[in-house]
């Protein structure tokens, strides 16, 4: 059962949470800070330790909770006179327990959207906070990364994932299915749990990569890798460059996806969006969009990453610098009117835009009116155009 000082944590959280202006505080503030980001968490490495400072990026949870540092500790204070659980390392700060009350608060309340931010958040806390017990300096030495990432097997989720935000958000999903009944729980002890495991899957996520960097840079295997030529797990071999630019468009577009999810909806673009298909009301497209923006099947990133892989092989250098052209919004909306293409990125591209829109738009899933699709279809890559161009400016 929960302990008087435990009730009273949540009370606190209840009250200032229920507040919409505290909520919208929090959420903003969340948002904001993943945008911050992007670069880090589209990558496919661990290089770099995402910031997350004290005053900030923590103090937000307890202005918004109305929650105190001296408060929690006196909770922490009081558990630790009865022994639970002493000696595990979510002890060490206030913070851990501040955040995974509010994180408790949106899970009891139901509320999907804040619920999946705090997850993230809370996750982003501990892994920067453990990011730094191996990699003392705050980053590793990009060339080691680099050549740690490339030869290690397919079992490591950064690998096959291909970024460090689906990892994390991978390991933050496993932790809250197996311990959400804890998290809601009326047990003190219980919500100590749900830290302790999430800290100890991304500890080991990062203690089995640290393994793996160390042996290559103690090793020096990282100096012996020829910079025309590498070689993949079943021995074929390929040119690095080729690798860069697939890396590139995969991190571009994983960027994009994160930006599209965390920002809000850009109403000059949608207006652009409804002049180009103006059967769709602005309403119905924002409605839609912000619909899309629950879509757990990372449709959004495969989109833009076929789009890049379409608009590079028509650029001489390989590049998607083309993003940045007037026509690229008119080059989009060809892509969808491309009948019987054998490219299979076009393919992709059309699949997943149907998919979409099927799920997440009761007008384009229930008419047999095909004009309708079209608009629907036009106005949605052209909202994905568009926005690409803002958010890599």
């Amino acid at each position: 059962m929960s302990s008087k000082c435990f009730i009273e944590l949540q009370e606190t959280v209840s009250k200032n949470l229920s507040k919409n202006e505290n909520k919208k505080l929090l959420e903003d503030h969340i948002k904001k800070y993943l945008s911050s980001i992007t670069t880090i968490l589209a990558s496919g490495t661990l290089e770099t330790k995402p910031n997350f400072s004290i005053k900030e990026d923590q103090g937000v949870v307890f202005k918004a909770s109305g929650l105190t540092r001296p408060m929690v500790m006196d909770v922490l204070r009081r558990t630790r006179q009865r022994d639970v659980h002493s000696g595990w390392k979510v002890w060490q700060g206030e913070q851990y327990l501040a955040f995974a009350m509010v994180l408790r608060y949106f899970a009891i309340k139901k509320d999907r959207q804040m619920t999946e931010l705090m997850k993230i958040y809370f996750t982003l806390l501990f892994y920067s906070s453990l990011y730094r017990k191996y990699f003392t300096l705050g980053f590793a030495k990009p060339e080691v990364m680099s050549y740690t990432i490339a030869n290690m097997s397919n079992k490591f989720d950064i690998k096959k994932l291909g970024s460090l935000m689906a990892t994390l958000r991978k390991i933050s999903d496993n932790n809250h299915e197996n311990a959400i009944k804890r998290l809601v729980s009326t047990s003190d002890n219980d919500i100590f749990v749900y830290q302790r495991d999430l800290r100890t899957r991304i500890n080991g996520f990062l203690k089995n990569i640290y393994g793996l960097y160390k042996n290559n840079y103690t090793t020096g295997k990282y100096l012996n890798v020829d910079k025309d030529q590498l070689e993949d797990e079943e021995g074929k071999t390929y040119t690095a460059d080729r690798s860069s630019d697939a890396g590139a468009v995969f991190s571009a577009a994983e960027s994009f996806s994160i930006w599209f999810v965390t920002n809000r909806l850009n109403a000059k673009i949608i207006k652009v969006c409804c002049s180009v298909s103006p059967d769709i009301s602005i309403f119905k497209l924002e409605s839609t969009l912000n619909a899309i923006k629950e879509d757990d099947g990372n449709r959004i990133r495969l989109i833009v990453q076929s789009i890049l892989e379409v608009l590079s092989s028509t650029q001489n250098d390989n590049s998607f610098k083309g993003v940045h052209s007037k026509g690229f919004p008119l080059f989009c909306i060809r892509l969808l009117s491309k009948s019987n293409s054998s490219n299979e990125s076009i393919k992709n591209i059309k699949y997943n835009i149907d998919a979409l829109l099927s799920e997440f738009c009761t007008t384009f899933r229930e008419t047999k009116r095909e004009a309708t699709k079209i608009s629907y279809r036009k106005a949605l890559i052209t909202y994905i155009a568009l926005g690409l161009q803002v958010q890599r400016k």
